[in-house]
């Protein structure tokens, strides 16, 4: 069997909500880095396979966000594209599936990652297609609807998360093991000014990694963040 290899990555600078990344949407985000990752690879488009890109919030993102970033990446339409959505593993599991595509042999080069905007969740409107015949109608936000809330508990994940470890003799107090502890966790922050090896700068955004642009106290541009980070994907 092929043994899968991880040939480049890219990504784009982290956001914060309503930041300065705020404007482009998920897969638009999602092909700057596609493209970013392709230009180190040394591969063209036309020689991707398939493409598997993880997205949770995807209402109002038009149909199949991974082609979309595909398409925006610089990957034909020849090329299948799968969107995958396991909630914050959807990225990891989008890359774990591509492994398994490569190993079995059915594709050579696939492209794998995740891409999110929370920034542009839409709120929802139940029963708008129903005329509101009687009574209040919420709105509803998506990143809440569709991310951020457990579908079985009602509350926030965060809160399910801990709730669920605790029965496992977890705490958030336990350190975990070497093998488990993110890179960008034992590395400090690049707030120095050095470039982020795995950043694709975005072409509209107001400031970049390099020390001379780094943003202000204040402001709401993000610092970088050593790559392999899974808040990366």
């Amino acid at each position: 069997m092929a043994q899968p290899v991880l040939v480049a990555g890219a990504r784009t600078p982290i956001g914060k909500m309503l930041g300065s990344l705020s404007g482009p949407t998920a897969p638009e985000l999602g092909g700057t880095a596609v493209r970013a990752a392709l230009e180190r690879a040394g591969i063209t488009g036309d020689q991707v396979d398939a493409v598997i890109l993880g997205n949770v919030v995807q209402a109002g993102l038009g149909p199949n966000p991974a082609r979309l970033a595909a398409v925006a990446g610089g990957i034909p339409m020849s090329a299948p594209a799968t969107t995958v959505n396991k909630l914050c593993l959807s990225g990891l599991t989008a890359i774990a599936e591509a492994a398994q595509q490569i190993t079995v042999g059915q594709y050579e080069v696939v492209v794998a990652g995740g891409m999110e905007s929370m920034s542009n969740a839409p709120y929802l409107l139940p029963r708008a297609g129903r005329a509101f015949r009687y009574g209040d109608t919420p709105l509803l936000d998506a990143l809440d609807q569709d991310a951020l809330v457990c579908g079985f508990d009602g509350i926030p994940m965060g809160v399910a998360t801990e709730r669920y470890q605790a029965g496992l003799g977890i705490s958030r107090e336990d350190p975990p093991s070497p093998d488990q502890t993110p890179r960008c966790c034992t590395s400090r922050p690049t707030r120095s000014g050095t470039p982020c090896a795995a950043t694709a700068p975005w072409a509209s955004a107001t400031w970049t990694c390099s020390k001379s642009t780094r943003p202000s106290p204040g402001s709401p541009s993000p610092p970088c963040v050593t790559s392999g980070c899974p808040r990366t994907g």
